[in-house]
């Protein structure tokens, strides 16, 4: 038990506010990746036209 109040400690304190935090960053993250991954995609397809 004492390993895992530890690991609490470390990463914010208050295990509710941390998921909290984390839960609404994790979709913010994952539209970001996917508009960049297309972005990136139509950038790959762009120059393969070209050839």
């Amino acid at each position: 038990m004492e390993y895992i109040n530890h690991r609490v400690r470390e990463f914010g304190g208050h295990l509710t506010n941390d998921m909290d935090a984390f839960r609404l960053q994790l979709p913010q993250v994952s539209k970001s990746f996917l508009v960049h991954n297309r972005s990136l995609s139509q950038i790959y397809y762009r120059s393969l036209e070209g050839v």
